[in-house]
């Protein structure tokens, strides 16, 4: 099917050649817009500027990486602190009870013996 559309181009449309002098006008045209623009940065320093707007770019790339992984750090840290909390907290209670059941143990000890 496409290429029975392009036939069809090919043999409704013919070549037309541009006008006389149609290329120098464009070519006049572009001198002209590009002398007319402001410059704020002259063509042999804008590579410096482009090389310092890419190190500025990298640094602050750098330096967000930099806090998402301290940000994860921190997230890891606190996991880790809950998780000792919670053992110490088993470590307590189960310790407690012990010391409770030795506590009664003994009581119990010197009470048979009298």
């Amino acid at each position: 099917m496409s290429d029975d559309i392009e036939q069809r181009l090919k043999n409704e449309l013919e070549r037309v050649a541009a006008p006389e002098g149609f290329a120098d006008r464009v070519g006049e045209r572009v001198r002209v817009w590009e002398h007319g623009r402001l410059h704020l940065i002259p063509r042999r320093m804008l590579h410096v500027w482009q090389a310092v707007a890419a190190v500025a770019l990298i640094a602050v790339l750098l330096g967000g990486a930099e806090a998402v992984h301290r940000r994860q750090e921190q997230r890891q840290a606190e996991v880790i602190r809950r998780q000792f909390d919670l053992a110490m907290e088993i470590t307590h209670r189960t310790l407690n009870g012990v010391g409770e059941r030795v506590s009664e143990a003994g009581v119990k000890h010197d009470k048979g013996e009298r």
